[in-house]
């Protein structure tokens, strides 16, 4: 692995449409994405696929 590369790839809620943004946090039972911090750190990693 190149030192520039990553094994997981973070995804943020403002990665998503304003429409799966609101979904998302209807899902969580949050008004705001400040409430849980997904404004600021990932919602998840998305880990590499070994090839």
């Amino acid at each position: 692995m190149k030192n520039n590369e990553s094994s997981e790839l973070p995804i943020y809620l403002s990665d998503f449409t304003l429409e799966a943004q609101r979904k998302i946090e209807l899902f969580l039972g949050i008004k705001t994405a400040g409430e849980l911090n997904v404004d600021t750190f990932p919602l998840f990693l998305l880990p590499k696929p070994e090839l």
